[in-house]
């Protein structure tokens, strides 16, 4: 079974964004705009810093998953997880009933031995909720190994790992599962290698597991099923335009009447089936000339004001106007031709576009109905990236006349 959310990739390449406008003059003021919008955009769309340490490995302690290393398969498997490890040391941890229990710098060479001690794994529940709160806190590589089965008064608890799932996926990370399977009492069930991948993270574990499974020889006979989930957050670039013309001659160039689009053969990159369906592609369009200056005053070495972002942005409706919002077609940018508003007319006019999801729902058709399907589910719904911003293109302008 497969699941899937690849990246959006947008192609903007500098030939397909100066094609329609002339670039300002070299800029010679002190804080060049180009120089310092990374930082600005950075304030609006910050990211989450990894915790970079060593991989940590958290094994469940519990009877169910003492039952599943009884399985051939499935210890075979396990000393495949580990046969691949390109590191020398993991941080373990021990999670069982009354607690979890670190231990710092554990060899690798070890971990076989983590899974011979039977008599360790013991009680129904171990502290699973816990342990994946605590990965999540700490934003870092982890695998966690689990039944992931936890069992509450009146039954399992299916939804156990919802919310800390939602969290770690509103940050841009990503979970991979490798699963395979056991019989304990008549019934099928898995063990889950719950792989938390921090977005930006240096650690190779996990590519280097899939990569050895798919070399391994001994492998190729065995039998297990991998799916990946994560939400719609890919990486938040931004792009930059300076135009020089009037805005007589942009509307005569780049409206919805006639000429040209201002931006043409945008392309979104999106995966046809996925754990999303996304609908449409939309604009948003903020005026950030009073916002930017700010921020820009803040920079002198003469102030020791800090620069605050805005709560709200003032939003600009009907300026800039997509051609359609298929989201699976090239996208053009045009300046719409109902334009009402106010800009000004004495200075520049910068403007942030935003593009946004729109219509987005979960694509639940390939989620097998697993001990931790609940709680993927009810995490993806959660952290459904309706009208998430993909991408920001920054537009300045000349003063309005």
């Amino acid at each position: 079974m497969y699941l899937r959310f690849n990246k959006i990739t947008f192609l903007l390449p500098l030939f397909a964004a100066c094609f329609a406008f002339s670039c300002g003059n070299q800029n010679t003021e002190k804080f060049p705009v180009e120089e310092i919008l990374g930082n600005y955009h950075g304030i609006y769309f910050p990211e989450d810093q990894v915790q970079e340490q060593n991989f940590s490995v958290y094994l469940d302690y519990s009877s169910g998953v003492k039952t599943a290393f009884k399985d051939f398969n499935t210890q075979n498997f396990y000393q495949l997880f580990i046969n691949s490890f390109q590191i020398q040391a993991v941080d373990f941890f021990q999670v069982s009933n009354s607690g979890i229990e670190k231990t710092v710098g554990l060899k690798t060479s070890e971990l076989l031995k983590k899974i011979k001690d039977s008599g360790k794994f013991k009680g129904e529940n171990s502290m699973l909720g816990t342990a994946v709160k605590q990965i999540v806190d700490g934003n870092s590589a982890a695998v966690f190994i689990t039944d992931g089965e936890l069992y509450a008064k009146g039954g399992a608890d299916r939804a156990w790992a919802k919310d800390d799932f939602e969290r770690w996926l509103k940050k841009g990370n990503s979970i991979e599962f490798f699963i395979t399977d056991y019989v304990d009492g008549g019934k099928e069930k898995h063990l889950f290698y719950m792989c938390f991948v921090p977005k930006n993270s240096s650690s190779t574990v996990v590519s280097d597991f899939k990569s050895y499974l798919s070399n391994s020889g001994t492998a190729k006979t065995m039998k297990y099923n991998y799916f990946y989930f994560y939400s719609s957050r890919p990486d938040m670039g931004y792009g930059y335009l300076s135009l020089s013309e009037n805005w007589k001659t942009l509307f005569q160039k780049f409206s919805e009447n006639n000429g040209i689009p201002l931006l043409n053969g945008i392309k979104l990159d999106l995966p046809q089936s996925a754990c999303y369906k996304i609908g449409k592609i939309g604009l948003k369009t903020y005026n950030i000339s009073d916002d930017f200056f700010r921020y820009k005053s803040t920079l002198s070495e003469a102030t020791d004001t800090v620069f605050v972002p805005a709560k709200r942005l003032n939003e600009i409706e009907n300026l800039f106007v997509l051609d359609g919002d298929n989201p699976y077609n090239e996208l053009n940018i045009r300046l719409s031709k109902n334009f009402s508003g106010s800009l000004s007319a004495t200075g520049d006019n910068f403007f942030r576009i935003d593009f946004v999801l729109k219509d987005v729902s979960v694509d639940d058709e390939n989620i097998n109905t697993y001990s931790l399907t609940s709680s993927i589910l009810g995490a993806l719904c959660a952290a459904n990236p309706e009208g998430k911003t993909v991408y920001s293109y920054y537009v300045k302008t000349m003063a309005y006349d």
